[in-house]
């Protein structure tokens, strides 16, 4: 089955709870570096930049 794909302007978009869940759940690390980057709150670009730097360090 393939992977739905996704835009960036679909997930600066999207809610803040949403964006909440999808930095919580996601596993691309090129949709966390948009978030982090461009996340709508400040709790979400954090929460993005540290999932980010974890998978690094793995």
């Amino acid at each position: 089955m393939a992977k739905a794909q996704w835009v960036p302007g679909a997930l600066t978009d999207s809610s803040n709870w949403l964006q909440r869940k999808i930095v919580d759940s996601l596993d691309s690390s090129a949709a966390l570096s948009v978030l982090a980057e461009t996340g709508r709150t400040r709790r979400v670009r954090n929460t993005a930049k540290t999932s980010l730097t974890r998978r690094r360090n793995r």
